[in-house]
Formats: structure tokens, sequence, C-alpha cells
């Protein structure tokens, strides 16, 4: 295998890492049913931007 394609296949699967890493932080604020919606709704707009490739400019906004 050529060391381009590893660098590709290293990226993507460092990319998958991070999408479900999010997805676990997801999981872990809906599991808690103690605590109130409005403070799991604004810790979700914190934790989903990591779950995308380009965290740093990445917005959430969540209307409930």
């Amino acid at each position: 295998m050529m060391s381009n394609e590893k660098e590709v296949l290293s990226s993507g699967l460092e990319e998958r890492a991070k999408e479900l890493s999010c997805l676990y932080e997801v999981d872990e604020l809906l599991k808690d049913t103690n605590e109130e919606v409005h403070f799991v709704l604004k810790a979700l707009t914190k934790v989903i931007p990591k779950g995308w490739k380009f965290p740093e400019i990445c917005e959430v906004e969540i209307t409930y």
C-alpha cells in the first residue's frame, strides 16, 4: 500500500472515531433524565460540533 493511501485511510478512520466519540457524548447527555431540558440542549450545542470535519467553524442552534 502506498504511503498516500495509508494517509487517506488513516484520516478517514480518525474522522469516524471523532464521529463515534461525538455520538457517545450525545448518548450520555440524553441518558441523564434527571437533567433539565434546557441544560441538555445547551450541552448538545457544545458536543455536536466535535463530530464534524471542521468543528471550529461548525455552529449548532437548537430551537425549542
